[in-house]
């Protein structure tokens, strides 16, 4: 079980992760005007260009995926559930929430689950 002082610690840490995911996103969104594709005039050729887009595309959907998780794992906390598997019910490590404080699951239902997903 975690100490009130605990949560508070990851409670400023998962704050802290998602001022900076809002920040990636800021600038992701900046870098990602619209580019010529004319290689005459030494833009991106096409192929780069759509490249970029890709990547770009991908960038935004990991940054919104990790945003979701952070404001998951504040609403665990809201309801006196942090640090705990949401599968198991038991104490998730401490060593792993200083990692990923965001995480919902314990090392050994995160391995469980990677295994049935790799069949």
């Amino acid at each position: 079980m975690l100490r009130p002082e605990d949560i508070e610690h990851y409670k400023a840490l998962l704050l802290q992760r998602q001022k900076e995911v809002a920040d990636q996103f800021a600038q992701l969104e900046e870098m990602s005007q619209p580019v010529s594709p004319d290689p005459a005039i030494g833009r991106l050729t096409r192929q780069d260009a759509m490249q970029q887009q890709q990547m770009t595309l991908e960038s935004r959907r990991r940054l919104d995926l990790q945003g979701t998780q952070l404001k998951t794992a504040l609403q665990r906390i809201t309801d006196h559930k942090f640090g705990t598997c949401v599968l198991c019910k038991e104490p998730i490590a401490t060593a792993r929430l200083e990692i990923v404080p965001e995480s919902p699951l314990c090392v050994p239902c995160l391995e469980k689950r990677n295994k049935e997903n790799r069949r």
